[in-house]
């Protein structure tokens, strides 16, 4: 790449430097034509008369008129005035544009147009034209020697000029070309590393002297950040999975193996250990199949309306007693008008089962739970808060990962899999809400699940699930 846009500029280079001699050098070419032309105008300016004269005498004829030049360039060279033109250069035309004089000129016999008579002198006499006087050099080129003297020193110079012009811009264009290209292949180089697997590698942007470059740094940057975060938490979720799942799997084979032993007998109490473990097992992968589908936009949801608060209501009564049980006072607040959503029933309700559960599992013993439900800025507002320790407030996302748990589980015989918030959030996003997690004034943890209203379920049409209304 470097290589190209090296060879690139120096194109460009040439090109441009060939442009500008050849423009320059027609440019100077005919100034210098204008120069002599004018000087030489200035010279034969006094034949004027006399070759007037001569017409006028000689019967309007301009026969012989070859002596009255030739006695012209005598009496210059007598003078000893600049002998740029001899008699042999001047010519004289007669009023039609034809060379008539002199015979041993080059140009004698030949018309010549109406713009190059515009160069020369014209002869009038009382308002007639009688002639023109000129030149070789006014109606045709520099001469010779001195066309080519002047193209031989002015092509040398402008060469030279253009030169030193040529190198300096090369210099400049592989000094653009490092500061471009050398980034680029630094990226691609960490970029390639990162492919085979090395993805603490990253790219450093001040380095870079280009808002674009370092944009495209950033970028990189990020994006190996997702990358490594992805399989980390891959890396974790299957190593997780294989942990519950291996559990359950374990205390079944033990127990099948003592019994086939005869360690332990095969009665209603051992079969109902077997049957409880195998209950976990198909509940957690229960529980990762929904998670994919909701994930994969896959998941078949009913939508209907309902109203929020009274499904609350209906799982709260549910779990009145497990609340007790773990010695949890709950604060419910349900102002009206109770908010309508239009959702899965089945599915909202899990939601707020896997809050609820959430909450048997981390809040303390003696605590209380608020629970609200309202509306809020034309949307159903659904809140849980606990007075527990908390969270840090970079877990505030994190638990919201797959088989993501925390330490600070108050019952450790049931910290469950780590998939409830996971589902909860992402059958919430399903129906064209949110839940999240934040930190309140004072202790605990606050989960807010956020729902479109009813009448504005066309928002729904967004999320990717399949659905069906009835």
């Amino acid at each position: 790449m470097r290589n190209r846009l090296i060879l690139a500029f120096l194109g460009v280079i040439c090109l441009t430097l060939g442009l500008v001699f050849l423009f320059i050098q027609n440019s100077s070419t005919l100034v210098l034509q204008n120069s002599f032309r004018t000087a030489f105008q200035k010279e034969i300016q006094p034949l004027i008369p006399q070759l007037t004269t001569y017409y006028t005498i000689n019967n309007r004829s301009w026969d012989g008129v070859d002596s009255l030049l030739i006695a012209a360039d005598k009496s210059a060279n007598q003078q000893e005035t600049h002998d740029s033109y001899q008699s042999d250069d001047l010519v004289l035309l007669d009023a039609a544009g034809k060379v008539i004089a002199p015979e041993n000129s080059p140009l004698h016999g030949r018309s010549l147009d109406s713009m190059t008579l515009n160069s020369i002198l014209p002869i009038n006499y009382e308002g007639e034209t009688l002639g023109y006087l000129g030149s070789t050099l006014l109606v045709g080129n520099l001469p010779p020697i001195i066309s080519k003297e002047f193209n031989r020193l002015f092509s040398r110079s402008i060469l030279i000029a253009l030169l030193a012009s040529g190198t300096i811009a090369m210099l400049y264009a592989i000094l653009a070309t490092n500061t471009v290209v050398q980034p680029i292949t630094d990226m691609t180089a960490t970029v390639e590393e990162m492919a085979r697997g090395n993805l603490h590698l990253r790219v450093n942007p001040e380095k870079f002297g280009y808002q674009n470059l370092v944009s495209l740094a950033e970028s990189i940057n990020f994006l190996a950040n997702t990358i490594e975060q992805g399989t980390t938490q891959r890396q974790m979720m299957i190593s997780d999975i294989a942990h519950e799942l291996r559990t359950p799997l374990a205390v079944q084979k033990s127990y099948l193996e003592a019994m086939e032993d005869e360690v332990i007998p095969i009665n209603s109490e051992s079969l109902k250990t077997i049957q409880e473990q195998n209950i976990l097992l198909t509940r957690l992968v229960n529980d990762l199949r929904l998670l994919s589908a909701a994930e994969s936009g896959e998941l078949q949801l009913v939508f209907r309306q309902m109203d929020l608060t009274k499904v609350l209501k209906k799982v709260l009564d549910q779990y009145t007693a497990r609340f007790a049980e773990a010695e949890l006072t709950v604060n419910l607040v349900t102002p009206e008008p109770h908010p309508i959503i239009l959702g899965d029933p089945n599915r909202i309700e899990q939601i707020i089962i896997n809050l609820f559960q959430n909450e048997r599992r981390y809040a303390p013993p003696g605590t209380e739970l608020d629970i609200s439900c309202y509306i809020r800025d034309h949307r159903a507002v659904l809140t849980v808060r606990d007075y527990g320790v908390g969270i840090r407030k970079e877990e505030l996302e994190t638990i919201f990962l797959r088989l993501y748990r925390t330490d600070k589980a108050i019952k450790s015989d049931a910290s469950g899999s780590g998939l409830g918030l996971s589902i909860a959030r992402k059958l919430a996003e399903a129906h064209g809400g949110t839940l999240i997690a934040s930190q309140p004034t004072g202790k605990g943890v606050r989960f807010t699940l956020s729902l479109p209203l009813a009448f504005e379920h066309i928002k729904l049409s967004k999320s990717p699930v399949k659905s069906k209304t009835k």
